[in-house]
């Protein structure tokens, strides 16, 4: 794709990197990569985390400086405008390694013949 360091270095250099400020103070930024737009939100816009007039997990009684404040929320970042999935059903799924969420076994493999799997729970490596 870029064959050195250099030609990497430079693709980098080039790509485009906005950061939108917003007038109640929150910010978003957004990387442009590879033909795709990254945006990641910052915890300081309303409801989020960094919000002075938000508090995590809303009012508490028992903690004065929450009374009034609504609970924090927080925005995922997305990629092309999709949120990025969290919990997806597998953490790994590429051509050669795959592993569902939740599962302590990973499946590595070169082809169709050669698999081998890590079984985490079991602390075995079998070859499939």
């Amino acid at each position: 794709m870029h064959r050195s360091r250099a030609n990497f270095t430079a693709a980098v250099g080039r790509a485009a990197i906005r950061v939108a400020r917003f007038h109640h103070g929150g910010n978003a930024t957004t990387f442009e990569w590879g033909g795709r737009s990254y945006e990641f939100f910052p915890s300081n816009a309303p409801g989020l985390p960094g919000d002075e007039h938000c508090f995590p997990g809303g009012a508490v009684p028992s903690i004065p400086a929450s009374k009034g404040r609504p609970p924090c929320t927080v925005q995922q970042p997305t990629v092309d405008g999709v949120p990025v999935d969290i919990a997806p059903p597998k953490v790994y799924d590429g051509p050669h390694l795959q592993a569902e969420l939740g599962s302590l076994s990973v499946v590595a493999s070169y082809t169709d013949k050669y698999k081998v799997v890590y079984d985490f729970e079991r602390d075995t490596i079998t070859r499939g």
